[in-house]
């Protein structure tokens, strides 16, 4: 951010995560398959494959988590990614939270369901 004498500026998300695989990728060129821990994530991988002349899926396929519609259905290609059950997964916390009055000890897993479409 600028202003009051500071030189720094804020840094997107987006751009944040584009900078965390193009360091990555430096170490390892060879990579052909990228999962990321969200969609925000994997759209920066992609801005970063196509900077390096890679195409997505045919050198390197690219896989979010989330699928954030804003995010996986706009970006090119389309993100294949994970889709988890947001809601479900709130309407089950707040379910164990007042059987209880404490949040639970042992593991929950909601099932995923895997949407393809064109990075992968």
């Amino acid at each position: 951010m600028r202003g009051r004498g500071s030189s720094r500026r804020a840094i997107s998300p987006r751009r944040a995560a584009s900078a965390r695989c193009a360091s990555s990728w430096t170490a390892s060129p060879d990579v052909d398959a990228v999962f990321a821990a969200n969609d925000l994530t994997a759209s920066g991988a992609l801005r970063v494959l196509r900077e390096r002349g890679k195409r997505v899926p045919e050198d390197v396929a690219v896989v979010g988590f989330d699928d954030m519609l804003a995010v996986a259905e706009q970006v090119d290609p389309p993100l294949t990614t994970v889709r988890q059950d947001i809601e479900e997964m709130g309407r089950l916390m707040a379910r164990m939270l007042l059987a209880r009055g404490e949040l639970p000890t042992e593991s929950v897993v909601l099932p995923t369901e895997l949407v393809r479409r064109g990075s992968a």
